[in-house]
């Protein structure tokens, strides 16, 4: 499953009013880039996920909520209670705090402790 939905990026920019150019320039890619996140051809890098989030001015996971929040109905196999959700959108908010605080702009490990053998 991906981490981010293309289709998501492109409605949270929309909603934002903002168009593919000046998202793209605001993040510092070329327009190409982001259009093929968009489309799912290329992946978003998840250091970028944080600065698209603040140029599109949307709290921070909202790109990771609707897939993190699709993996856990399909493991469950049905709807969520809605306290669950909350949960889950606090728990999202709170990993992509801390990512930023332990990595901020510099580069992931390059291996995560839960990949370790």
């Amino acid at each position: 499953m991906e981490t981010v939905s293309g289709q998501r990026l492109r409605d949270l920019r929309c909603e934002s009013g903002a168009s593919l150019r000046e998202a793209s320039a605001e993040v510092g890619v070329n327009a190409g880039t982001w259009s093929r996140w968009e489309t799912g051809a290329r992946a978003i890098p998840i250091d970028s996920v944080a600065l698209i989030e603040e140029t599109l001015d949307v709290p921070l996971g909202s790109l990771f909520r609707p897939r993190i929040r699709e993996a856990l109905v399909e493991s469950v196999g049905g709807s969520l209670d809605p306290r669950l959700v909350e949960f889950v959108d606090d728990a999202t908010d709170c990993a992509v705090a801390i990512y930023l605080e332990l990595w901020g702009d510099r580069d992931r490990p390059a291996q995560w402790p839960h990949e370790e053998e």
